[in-house]
């Protein structure tokens, strides 16, 4: 049995393609941490998760918010698939230091 993938059109202008894999679970969707210095928090979004804008102090605080906040925002963008039990999502942390030369 070959992969199935479903289209989402969240817009107009852009489209998500999601994999579901030979054991029936969709992909993950993909978001991106940046570390914001001038707020002291990390930031997520995502191209995959439309509307997804939230912030926490640590990336274990992130996450944990994540796990209430994309499924909300995959359900009233309508682009939950029916049967889903659980989202996967990866995340990518991103931040910038200097370290400095002894």
């Amino acid at each position: 049995m070959a992969p199935r993938y479903t289209l989402d059109a969240p817009g107009q202008d852009r489209y998500i393609f999601r994999c579901t894999n030979l054991e029936g679970t969709v992909s993950p969707y993909r978001v991106i941490a940046e570390w914001d210095e001038d707020a002291r928090v990390w930031v997520a979004s995502s191209e995959d998760v439309p509307g997804l804008a939230t912030g926490a102090d640590t990336l274990e605080d992130l996450i944990e918010k994540l796990k209430i906040v994309i499924p909300e925002l995959l359900v009233e963008n309508g682009l939950l698939p029916a049967g889903t039990d659980n989202v996967p999502f990866a995340l990518k942390a991103e931040r910038s230091e200097f370290a400095p030369v002894a």
